[in-house]
């Protein structure tokens, strides 16, 4: 079914959070990956936040979303979701826009579901360079966050050296160190790049110490 097919009293956008339609709304949740276990925290996201939008295809709920917002600098997007039946049909869109039209004037924020994330960019939406979250401690093993690596017990101590996540305190032994194997680079520029690398999720530093607690070798690894 194309979007051609839905007439405009077919497809309708109802603004607000009604409660007599919570049921189906979890039902939608419940058939994507945004599973929905506890009604009455969905229901207080809702009754809370500041924009609400619901669309409807002859008179049946298809799919919902919200925002919190200041109205003046800062939005968030949340819990969009259309149900199965009714996706790639155009529906995602008209509820996106209608979310989006109180925000405009404010940098909006959201989290893509895996999958998704070209459609947001036919929207508009670009990468956020340093994005970063705080998740509560039940919710440290979601897939939305990037694990730190870690090294393998067995190399953190390699016969007499010591084999470590390089830290920015390093930054000057291994700026030496790159100087000793020809490696010429100007400091600032080696210093501002070490500390983005550190602190990057994609990224990381790997020093070998020596007993005297000197950078012996470092490497950088980086995912591609």
């Amino acid at each position: 079914m194309e979007m051609t097919e839905f007439s405009e009293q077919a497809l309708l956008i109802r603004k607000g959070y009604d409660p007599t339609w919570l049921d189906r709304a979890l039902e939608i949740y419940n058939r994507t990956e945004l599973k929905r276990g506890n009604k009455s925290q969905v229901h207080e996201a809702f009754s809370q936040s500041q924009v609400v939008s619901s669309v409807w295809f002859n008179s049946k709920l298809i799919g919902v979303g919200r925002a919190i917002s200041d109205f003046k600098m800062y939005s968030s997007i949340f819990d969009v979701v259309i149900d199965p039946d009714y996706q790639n049909k155009g529906v995602g869109r008209f509820l996106m826009t209608s979310l989006l039209e109180p925000l405009s004037g404010t940098c909006v924020y959201l989290t893509s579901t895996f999958g998704n994330e070209h459609f947001y960019k036919k929207l508009g939406f670009r990468f956020h360079k340093s994005a970063m979250a705080l998740y509560p401690e039940k919710m440290q093993n979601t897939p939305y966050l990037f694990k730190n690596y870690q090294l393998p017990p067995a190399l953190k101590n390699f016969k007499d050296f010591t084999v470590s996540l390089a830290t920015a305190s390093d930054c000057d032994q291994c700026f030496l160190l790159n100087e000793q194997l020809g490696y010429k680079t100007d400091a600032q520029e080696f210093l501002k790049r070490f500390k983005i690398l550190i602190g990057h999720p994609e990224h990381s530093l790997i020093a070998v110490f020596n007993k005297s607690g000197e950078v012996v070798a470092w490497m950088h690894m980086g995912l591609r």
